[in-house]
Formats: C-alpha cells, structure tokens, sequence
C-alpha cells in the first residue's frame, strides 16, 4: 500500500465497528477520510478533533485504533500525525499506556514559530517595532478604558515590585522584567489575539540581534513605562499611549543607531 492511498479493508471497516471505537474513546468527530489529499484531510481531522476538546489527559487512541476509524492507510495516518506534532498539537507515548494525545497549542509556543518566522524572512526591527506600537496602543486603551481600577493597578504593581528595572544590576533580568510587563498587559485585556500578537513582537526581538540595550537605554525605557502606568491609572489613555509612541520611536532610533543608519 503506498502512501496516500485509502486501505479498501479499513475504509469499508463496518459501521458498527466504527461506532464501537467511537463509543469506547470518545472519537465524536472523527470520521472515515473521503477526500482527494488524504494527509491533509487526515491532519485536518485530527486537529479539528485537538481544538474542540478541552479534557487534560487528551487520549485520542491507539495508532491502531485511529487508523480504523479515519478509514487510512498507516503511512498515510503517520505523515499526518507529523504534521501536527510539528504543529505541537500532538505527542505520542510509547508502551504501556501510550498512544496519540492531544494537547492545545499554547500561546508561547505559536509566538515563537511567529517570530522565528519574521526572521527568516527578513523582517526589519523598525517594521516590527511600529506593528508592535500600534497593537499595544489599542491594548492600552483597552485597559484604559474598559478595566477596572484593580487591574490597572497590577501594572503598576508590577513595576513597583521588581527591582531589577530600577537597579539594573543585570540587564537580562531587567529585559525579562520588561516582556513579563507587557505579557500581564496582554493578559489583563482578556483579549487573547491581542496578547498573542505582543508576544510574537518580543519572540522576534529575543532572537533579533538589531538593538543592544545598556543600562541607559533600559532606564530611559521603564521611566516610560512608569509614566504610561500613572497615565492609565487616571484613565487618561491619550497620554498613555503618547507616552508608549514615544518609547517605540525611541527604540526604533536605538536600533538605526545601532546599525550605523539613520532610517
């Protein structure tokens, strides 16, 4: 049986059978693949299967199991299977108690692919950094205008509470500080494509060798998070997110002069 190929006696599996493997693991949604590209349908059933489940111990079966009741050849099964491990939506155990389990993406994980993936193609540290500027002014206003005082007071707190963003006796803390920041920022929106986004932005910076922070550079940088905090405490988002333009740019600036430009 070569790949790609549906097995006849796996595809015409009786019914009953079918419902049977259904029934013992919960396999609602998985049916017998009967379209043209069978890996990419095979992948798309079993990721559909992934999302739309919500348990911890994500079983999905026995390679055995899935193969009868995807209807698909084992090569065919296994490509798919690759694909979605590479998609970290899938794992596989070996021996007793293995098999397929599922696992939901996580958001850290899909920003790292995003800014590995803004690398590799090129993507300059101005584009970024001003994408960056425009998804966090509309996360400002958001927390801003629509948060409660609590929550605009954690950022505050934050700050407050981390002495190594005044200190700056170890920058790499101090840089680690500054993206757990805007990680909370993202959370308190409760807008996960939003906080998504702003964790792809810092997944390219973490790679991105275009800008060297000094301890100038950070101290300039917190005492503009300082200042947009207090501003959104008030509930005076205009200021606010004047005050993180203005922290953009300046970052954007570093980065020119870093590289011997003036762009």
């Amino acid at each position: 049986m070569t790949t790609g190929q549906i097995s006849h006696s796996r595809a015409t599996e009786p019914r009953m059978t079918q419902r049977k493997l259904r029934d013992q693991h919960g396999l609602g949604r998985l049916e017998p693949i009967g379209q043209t590209s069978f890996v990419v349908a095979t992948a798309k059933a079993l990721r559909d299967e992934i999302l739309s489940r919500d348990d911890d111990e994500m079983f999905l079966g026995s390679e055995d199991d899935l193969i009868v009741r995807l209807g698909v050849s084992q090569p065919t099964f296994r490509q798919a299977a690759r694909l979605l491990e590479y998609e970290e939506l899938l794992t596989v155990k070996r021996g007793v108690g293995g098999g397929y389990f599922g696992r939901r993406p996580t958001a850290e994980a899909v920003a790292r692919l995003a800014g590995l993936y803004l690398l590799s193609h090129g993507t300059s540290f101005p584009d970024v950094m001003r994408t960056q500027g425009a998804l966090e002014a509309e996360l400002i206003r958001q927390i801003t205008l629509h948060s409660d005082p609590a929550a605009r007071q954690r950022l505050r707190d934050f700050l407050d509470s981390h002495p190594e963003l005044w200190s700056l006796e170890s920058l790499p803390m101090a840089i680690r500080a500054i993206n757990a920041f805007w990680r909370l920022a993202g959370e308190l929106t409760g807008n996960k494509s939003l906080a998504l986004f702003s964790l792809a932005s810092q997944a390219y910076g973490a790679k991105s060798l275009s800008l060297s922070f000094t301890g100038d550079r950070v101290r300039q940088y917190v005492a503009g998070l300082s200042e947009m905090c207090d501003a959104m405490l008030r509930g005076d988002f205009e200021h606010a997110i004047a005050i993180r333009r203005i922290n953009n740019e300046m970052m954007i600036q570093w980065s020119c002069e870093d590289a011997g430009s003036t762009r």
